[in-house]
Parts: structure tokens; C-alpha cells; sequence
């Protein structure tokens, strides 16, 4: 069973991209509550596929 299933995420910027590749940072936690964590997701594409994934974790906000 997931320890965060109720954890939800929330975009805190527009995604940026550039080329092939693309970025969306966030920040996840319980609805109603104070974000617990936040990152940055890094997205590779290849031939019109995800090639792939880099995930940062940030300092909140």
C-alpha cells in the first residue's frame, strides 16, 4: 500500500520546454495542509517518446 495515497500534486509554475526535453516543477502534500515536498521534474523526449525522467527534490517554497 502507497505510505502517501492521499498526497496530491500541484504544479507552481508553467511547464518550460526546450527541444526535447521539458520541465515542471511542483510541490505535493495533503490537500488542505502546507506543501510537504517539492521538486522539479526534468522530461527527455526521443522520437516523440519519453527517453527520460530526472526528478530534483527543492526546498519548499
Amino acid at each position: 500500500k502507497a505510505s502517501h495515497s492521499d498526497f496530491r500534486y500541484q504544479p507552481i509554475a508553467e511547464p518550460e520546454e526546450m527541444g526535447d526535453g521539458g520541465r515542471i516543477q511542483w510541490v505535493e502534500g495533503r490537500p488542505g495542509e502546507a506543501p510537504a515536498t517539492a521538486g522539479t521534474e526534468f522530461i527527455i523526449a526521443q522520437d516523440g517518446r519519453i527517453a527520460a525522467v530526472y526528478l530534483f527534490f527543492d526546498k519548499l517554497p
